[in-house]
């Protein structure tokens, strides 16, 4: 059995997927995806995402047989937050919790003044 987490919220304990492993320093990113690979004893694969690039496509792991699937997380996304109307529910005014880096947060600022999201 796999086990994959898209952990897009930034809560939680996502390292538990990981054990007994640690996840490497250069992958701790915003988000990321996590996969416990079952044809593989012990095997865990770690894919950050920055919130500054769009999201890269991961791959799931099928029957033994089977190439990976990849996944297009982006994709998804967009085609929620725009069937959903998000835009016109979020309120981008408030800031995020968990709360982002003081430079992620000057950049998100910068992103939605200038999407015309954020008047403030």
């Amino acid at each position: 059995m796999h086990v994959v987490e898209a952990d897009l919220v930034r809560k939680g304990n996502w390292r538990v997927v990981l054990r007994p492993h640690s996840c490497p320093l250069e992958a701790v990113a915003e988000y990321r995806a996590v996969i416990r690979c079952g044809r593989v004893r012990g095997a865990a694969y770690v894919y950050p995402w920055s919130i500054q690039k769009p999201l890269e496509l991961i791959p799931i792991p099928l029957r033994p047989n089977d190439p990976a699937c990849m996944l297009d997380i982006q994709r998804l996304l967009n085609e929620v937050y725009e069937e959903n109307r998000y835009d016109r529910s979020v309120d981008y005014s408030e800031p995020p919790n968990p709360p982002l880096s003081a430079d992620i947060a000057h950049w998100v600022s910068e992103l939605l003044r200038s999407s015309g999201m954020l008047r403030k």
